[in-house]
């Protein structure tokens, strides 16, 4: 018996047991945009499983020619493991088969929970999902279930069956017909009342919808997909009444489902649950999705959307935002980044019915030359490269003289690198190879040339053609150095390496050489792009073999026999080698040996060393200044050939190159501001891994037009604050330009973001933009079109009377686990007070993605359960108009 993986049939659709009539919601919307029409709908409602149910998993087996064996889990608490068993009697006479209790959870769903406290749930294991037991995942959408005709099905996922390895991975399949019954079956609550619920939606496109209802007063109400993710968890009044904000729906969907459950605090069952829909808008459409650049930098992007909705540029370049007409069309003139991309990705937002934001890529095909270079291993007799970089392009394509294709490499979509191999011709001399950038669709973005020069072709000079030996048999000629000659005389094959001065001679006549002995020196540098090719002389028929001094990627251990003539030859190719990123590998000592073990053994040692180069920066330089008039600044320097070099810029922006084999790297554009900034550059040099800061300053070559009035750098700023307590606080920008100018204004924390307005006739402009909570903040401030941007650091203050309060736990003390949706302890119960009706998010910094939201009560209390594992606690808890706090605890069973 082993343990094994039973068959599980994973599906994305919700178990309809039972039926339940909601009425649509009829949505205000701005004038032209969509509505959402009151329609009866007839949803399956998730059924409630009734309590102190206990299960055993049991399925066939998916082993053909063992129709008659099981899969079950077998054991109690953590010896619990999937095993096989002949067949079903054989499972059950253990009387030790793993017991499950079926829980309902808020959600809609089924969780299995072991007498440990593990759930049953899909854990990813490398490229593949695993079925577990697993503590922590009791509460994620993985282990999320409901019983349809005695097969387990989860909440969301592709189809899976079950394997017969005993790594127990789980082997994603599109057919279901094999998908093993469990035999489960549960018992259920009846029909559960519906919620009273209604969503509105906003009559302006930069507010999400708004769910309000009444049910029970002073219970838990739980927001769920239809996938069991819990989207939010409010509290009801004392009246009954709740609301909250929700969020946007997914790209690419113009409505989604959402389940609406309520549970009275302090009990264990479900009081009401019902469907809402909450319809979106259909998005932003670009007419075209690659726009030509005809060398101005500049390009017109037209398109469709939503009437009303907000377009604009987040990317690529910098456009004035627009706002989709009657007609449902838009059009956005762009002021392109300078860039040296063959294709320039430049990427459209569209924030439409519901603040459905959706956004589009357009490709503008630039101006600029191929980049591409002829690359030698290390290894001569081996096939060369084409390498470079082709930013923008998917992929590139090499073909020879006559039009065949000769190689092609996907390109890297971080660093743009790419390498295709050339086969070695069986001459010397010039070829040329034709090298040509693709888009997704095959289409030629940039092309040209590239020669590969292989040397001097071999030449005899002795003897003659058709002329005879005078003397001894000794073969002469020329070569390419370095180069390994082969010689057919008499039936016999000779080798011989050419000098450094490009001669080369070989004996005919003499017996072969039976001395064990290294021709190739014993001390080699492997580049990038592989290892050089090991040769000497021995016994014919001999076996030599290099033997790292340990299990190493490259270079690693290769074997060849001896030639006739008494040479051998252990190609590079054989060795391994080439690097890549930081994983550089040290020098290696190893030995060359001749039948080890027996009287004709011998052996050589030799040392393999990377071709380790000095990290370097030249630009920028240290303390220097850099001149643009784009606001872009273009870094360059010297490093180990095949390494990669990460950029980042003091707004945490990172970026990364390759070095190449000439050991050169340069970046893409790293944008910056006016003013003193750092950036830090991580390359590969002789001492590993190098970190340089480089502290440098901008300066504008273009003399700037706009101003930054308010805020002013390095103050303090009131937000605006709304009559309306689902719209966010906002901060009030403003300066003066030239009349009509268009205005940019950036934030530029992580996933910040952008406004623009138009200079009103005055030369003053003017423009409001939210995502700012209290504490430190930047932006960058631009007039499109206009050169270098301003950066305008400031700070937020915290509204009077929002700062939320963290009452229990309190700093320093030891709370218990409290438990939730099954009877096991595993959350803490976090309280306090916030702005009313705000929206309060509690983060446990331990457990990744364990996290929950709130909403405030009308007099500012709040009450959240976060999901947490006993030991030290540290909790983040944010909210509108409020600085952050961190509550740091013990948590215990």
């Amino acid at each position: 018996m082993h343990p094994i993986v039973p068959p599980i049939l994973v599906t994305a659709s919700l178990a309809a047991l039972i039926t339940a009539t909601v009425s649509g919601i009829v949505a205000q919307a701005a004038p032209g945009a969509r509505t959402a029409e009151s329609v009866a709908r007839t949803l399956p409602l998730p059924q409630e499983v009734l309590p102190g149910q206990t299960v055993n998993l049991v399925v066939d087996s998916p082993v053909e020619e063992d129709e008659d064996s099981v899969l079950a889990w077998h054991g109690q608490g953590r010896s619990a493991q999937l095993r096989r068993f002949d067949d079903r009697g054989a499972a059950f006479e253990t009387n030790d088969l793993t017991v499950f209790d079926a829980y309902a959870a808020r959600n809609g769903f089924t969780k299995f929970v072991g007498r440990d406290g593990r759930c049953l749930a899909l854990v990813p294991s490398g490229p593949r999902l695993t079925a577990a037991l697993d503590s922590l995942r009791c509460n994620a959408p993985n282990a999320n279930w409901s019983v349809e005709g005695g097969r387990l099905v989860a909440s969301s996922g592709p189809t899976f069956v079950g394997t017969t390895e005993l790594s127990g991975a789980l082997l994603a399949v599109d057919d279901v017909d094999d998908a093993a019954h469990t035999g489960i079956t549960l018992q259920y609550q009846g029909t559960t009342p519906a919620v009273s619920a209604e969503v509105t939606v906003p009559d302006r496109f930069d507010q999400g919808p708004q769910l309000t209802g009444t049910t029970r007063p002073s219970s838990d109400v739980t927001v769920a997909d239809v996938y069991g993710r819990v989207l939010l968890s409010i509290g009801s009044d004392a009246d009954g009444s709740f609301s909250a904000v929700l969020p946007a729906g997914k790209a690419g969907t113009t409505s989604s489902e959402l389940l609406i459950s309520v549970v009275e605090r302090g009990a264990d069952r479900l009081a009401e649950r019902s469907w809402v829909n909450v319809p979106y808008s259909a998005g932003v459409q670009v007419g075209s999705s690659v726009v030509v650049d005809d060398g101005s930098g500049r390009v017109v992007l037209n398109g469709t959307g939503d009437v009303g909705a907000s377009v604009r540029v987040i990317g690529g370049g910098t456009g004035a935002p627009t706002t989709v007409g009657r007609d449902g069309r838009w059009s956005i003139p762009v002021e392109l980044d300078r860039s040296e991309k063959a294709f320039q990705p430049v990427r459209v937002s569209h924030v439409g019915f519901g603040a459905f934001t959706t956004e589009q890529t357009v490709s503008v095909r630039a101006s600029g030359s191929l980049n591409a270079t002829a690359v030698f291993p290390a290894d001569d007799a081996e096939q060369a490269f084409v390498e470079g970089t082709a930013q923008g392009a998917d992929r590139v394509e090499v073909t020879s003289s006559g039009g065949a294709v000769v190689g092609a490499d996907d390109v890297d979509r971080e660093t743009g690198y790419y390498r295709v191999a050339i086969p070695a011709p069986n001459a010397g001399g010039v070829t040329t190879v034709h090298v040509t950038e693709q888009d997704e669709a095959g289409t030629a973005l940039r092309s040209g040339d590239v020669d590969f020069d292989w040397g001097n072709p071999v030449e005899i000079t002795a003897p003659a053609a058709d002329g005879e030996f005078s003397g001894s048999r000794r073969a002469t000629g020329f070569g390419e150095p370095g180069a390994e000659v082969s010689l057919q005389y008499d039936g016999a094959d000779v080798h011989t390496i050419v000098g450094p001065a490009g001669r080369w001679s070989a004996s005919l006549s003499e017996p072969a050489t039976t001395r064990f002995g290294l021709t190739s020196d014993a001390d080699l540098v492997a580049s990038s792009s592989g290892t050089p090719a090991l040769t000497g002389t021995g016994r014919p028929g001999a076996t030599v073999g290099f033997v790292p001094d340990g299990e190493r990627r490259a270079p690693r251990e290769a074997s060849t026999t001896v030639r006739a003539d008494g040479t051998w030859r252990i190609p590079g190719a054989s060795l391994g080698g080439g690097f890549s990123g930081t994983d550089v590998p040290d020098a290696v000592v190893g030995t060359v040996q001749q039948d080890p073990g027996t009287p004709g053994a011998a052996a050589a040692a030799v040392r393999i060393r990377p071709d380790l180069r000095a990290f370097q920066v030249l630009s920028p330089s240290a303390d220097g200044t850099i001149r643009t008039d784009d606001g872009i600044v273009r870094c360059h320097g010297t490093g180990t050939p095949g390494s990669e070099v990460l950029i980042r810029d003091a707004q945490d922006r990172l970026r990364s190159t390759v070095v190449l084999a000439d050991g050169t790297w340069e970046s893409g554009e790293l944008p910056v501001a006016v003013g003193a900034t750092t950036a830090r550059f991580v390359g590969t040099g002789p001492d590993g891994v190098v970190s340089v800061d480089v502290s440098f300053s901008v300066e504008s070559t273009s003399e700037r037009q706009h101003t930054v009035t308010t805020p002013a750098a390095g103050t303090t700023v009131e937000p605006v604050v709304s009559d309306k307590p689902w719209e966010p606080d906002s901060i009030r920008f403003s300066g003066t330009a030239p009349a009509g100018a268009r205005i940019s204004v950036l934030d530029e924390a992580k996933g910040g973001r952008e406004v623009a307005t138009t200079t009103r006739d005055d030369g003053t402009w003017s423009v409001l933009s939210t995502g700012f909570g209290a504490g430190p903040a930047s932006v960058l401030v631009q007039q499109i079109g206009d050169g270098v941007p301003v950066r305008v650091p400031f700070t937020v203050a915290a509204e009077s009377g929002s700062q939320v309060v963290v009452t229990s736990p309190q700093p320093g003390s030891t709370v218990e686990l409290v438990a939730n949706e099954t009877p096991f302890k595993d959350w803490v119960e976090v309280t306090g007070t916030a702005k009313a009706s705000a929206a309060v998010s509690v983060y446990n910094r331990k457990i990744p993605n364990a996290d929950t939201i709130v909403t405030a009560g009308t007099d500012g209390r709040w009450r959240a359960l976060v999901r947490a594992v006993p030991g030290a606690q540290e909790f983040r808890i944010e909210a509108a108009g409020s600085v952050p706090v961190t509550v740091e605890f013990t948590a215990t069973e």
